[in-house]
């Protein structure tokens, strides 16, 4: 997505305010909301959440390409969107891991 934003003209600086700030932001955020649903429910029912909402804002990424200019509110908003559940799948797949990992060490011995 970032190299059509590019190709699209959008000025590296505002790439960057959506990146690197609203998407980092998002991230932490989906980071946090990830462990508390992973503390809540089984890890592999909220890796399946997690990855069927990021499907939605990828999708939406998929439609801006469309547009010869994409409305800039509709990148930031679909940028944030997706780096939060992007955030929340990470945790909730390091979670998975690291309880396989835990579960391998304990019955290895």
């Amino acid at each position: 997505f970032l190299p059509y934003l590019v190709d699209r003209g959008v000025p590296r600086e505002t790439i960057g305010l959506y990146v690197g700030t609203i998407g980092m932001s998002a991230s932490i955020g989906g980071s946090v909301l990830g462990g508390l649903l992973a503390s809540r429910i089984r890890m592999e029912r909220a890796m399946l959440i997690a990855a069927s909402a990021r499907i939605l804002p990828l999708a939406g990424q998929a439609s801006l390409t469309l547009f010869e200019h994409p409305p800039h509110e509709a990148v930031a908003l679909l940028t944030g969107v997706e780096h939060f559940f992007a955030g929340m799948m990470t945790t909730t797949m390091l979670g998975r891991d690291a309880d396989a990992a835990c579960l391998a060490w304990m019955t290895s011995g």
